[in-house]
């Protein structure tokens, strides 16, 4: 579906469907946010109470790249999501 990180292709490579219409806006982002944010949330508050002694630094540092390479790895998912929801549904890029 895509041909870069997040860039949809004009068609589909395997049936042709012709993708050039299909836009999620900024849907993606706000879910990435959404999931992360609980995660990431969850993670920290979990990881206090399990390690009161840790040096802040060392949470800061762990739970900052945990936040980027969550993002990075749900937005694209959720952008084909959004864009498979748009099409089942006859939005085709609202």
């Amino acid at each position: 579906m895509f041909r870069a990180y997040l860039e949809v292709n004009p068609s589909c490579p395997a049936c042709g469907e012709d993708l050039s219409f299909e836009r999620a806006d900024d849907a993606p982002s706000w879910l990435t946010l959404v999931i992360v944010s609980v995660l990431v949330g969850a993670g920290v508050l979990f990881s206090e109470a399990l390690w009161p002694q840790s040096p802040l630094i060392l949470a800061i540092v762990l739970w900052l790249a945990v936040t980027l390479a969550a993002s990075l790895m749900i937005l694209p998912r959720m952008k084909g999501a959004v864009i498979g929801y748009q099409w089942a549904t006859r939005m085709h890029g609202l």
